[in-house]
């Protein structure tokens, strides 16, 4: 069953290619505290201003004044809140960090820059007006924007959101994303590998792991053998999804079946090979009217072309707008040698020795090294030209958090 080996697209025209055709999932509800990376579907409007009223930013004394009089203030009683005081009069009262400061309070004092003597309190240092004062308002007013639609909701949006008083919240559905992982030279944990079966199945964990951290659904199919029949009923049986992902099967050789049986099954390629290293056998298309990517097949190969083709789609997928062009760059330490033909994506180091940080690629290129991708902080994304003198400026694709 072989297939010829397609035309490579470029890199920019197969991003373009997903940038068309992906679009934003359906809206749902998810209680708040289970929204944890998921994405904002609406702008949010604080239902109230917040905070709601003036109050005290630290414990201390509500002062009538700035602070700046030898004779004190009257401390009135705790016992009932004074709304007014008698025009002109040098009050002061006791409020605690949060509650409520009287309308008539021109800062708050500290109380450890206070004395309290014979009922009067004397500060011992004069405020601004507003000083130690949260205003109504200051954080969010009311019927204005919270939170606006597209944001990824990580801890600090909870914060956000619960301190209105939000328990759901609109959200784009989770993409499910299914995992097909094939070939007998590999086998997947818990079988033991031998001589003919020397090395583990890892793509699957490597997607698991990316998918889960944007947001969306890992769904891991059984790890399938060179056999196009085991292949295609897999497929055929497997739950529903959102966007279909393989690995490996994609040399075009008498044991490369995944696209073959994709093809048997009505799948339409709008792509298949991208001028990149790695990364060059990526394909794009749609079956059934959903889309698949198919990956290679060595792990390093999975995550650059993961990060370069299909965090772009999910990302549109959850309501991300696609990034038009890398927004962070990055000056090489040393001169790297060019590409003429194909667009590189290429590991690094960072180097914080000087003033500047710097990126350093990884001495082994070879996309078999696993160990390269727990190594290396950063992917550096270089279209096709010459060589890079030492500080030239390149785009990331990926950095480490």
């Amino acid at each position: 069953m072989l297939y010829p080996i397609s035309k490579s697209m470029e890199f920019s025209e197969a991003q373009k290619e997903i940038r068309n055709f992906f679009h934003s999932l359906p809206v749902e509800h998810s209680p708040l505290l289970l929204a944890l990376s998921r994405s904002l579907a609406q702008d949010i409007f604080s239902p109230f201003s917040i905070p709601p009223i003036d109050n005290s930013a630290m414990d201390g004394y509500a002062l009538s004044g700035d602070g700046n009089d030898p004779d004190g203030y009257l401390l009135l009683p705790s016992s009932t809140f004074p709304d007014s005081i008698p025009s002109g009069a040098k009050c002061a009262f006791r409020v605690l960090t949060g509650r409520i400061v009287p309308s008539w309070a021109q800062c708050v004092a500290a109380q450890e820059h206070c004395n309290v003597r014979n009922g009067r309190v004397f500060p011992g240092t004069t405020y601004p007006i507003g000083h130690n004062i949260r205003r109504v308002g200051e954080d969010v007013l009311k019927d204005s924007i919270l939170m606006k639609a597209g944001r990824h909701i990580d801890a600090t949006a909870l914060t956000r959101l619960a301190s209105a008083g939000l328990t759901e919240i609109p959200v784009i559905s989770q993409p499910r994303v299914l995992i097909l992982t094939g070939g007998d030279e590999i086998v997947r944990a818990p079988a033991l590998p031998d001589r003919q079966l020397p090395r583990y199945e890892c793509d699957s964990a490597l997607l698991a792991g990316l998918l889960t951290e944007i947001g969306a659904i890992p769904c891991i199919l059984p790890h399938q053998p060179d056999e196009p029949s085991a292949i295609q009923k897999t497929l055929e049986n497997a739950p529903t999804w959102d966007l279909l992902l393989t690995c490996g099967g994609a040399a075009d050789s008498e044991l490369d079946f995944i696209r073959p049986v994709l093809r048997e099954m009505g799948a339409k390629f709008r792509f298949e090979r991208v001028a990149v290293k790695p990364g060059r056998p990526t394909a794009f298309g749609t079956l059934a009217g959903k889309p698949f990517f198919c990956l290679p097949g060595n792990p390093v190969a999975v995550f650059t072309s993961f990060l370069a083709f299909v965090d772009p789609a999910i990302s549109l997928m959850i309501g991300h707008t696609y990034p038009a062009a890398p927004h962070r760059r990055i000056p090489l330490r040393d001169t790297y040698p060019g590409d003429e033909k194909r667009h590189r994506i290429v590991r690094a180091v960072m180097d914080w020795s000087g003033a500047t940080p710097k990126a350093v690629p990884y001495p082994d290129s070879g996309s078999g090294l696993i160990r390269s991708l727990t190594d290396c902080d950063v992917l550096l994304s270089l279209p096709p030209g010459g060589e890079l003198p030492a500080g030239s400026p390149v785009d990331i694709l990926w950095m480490r958090a």
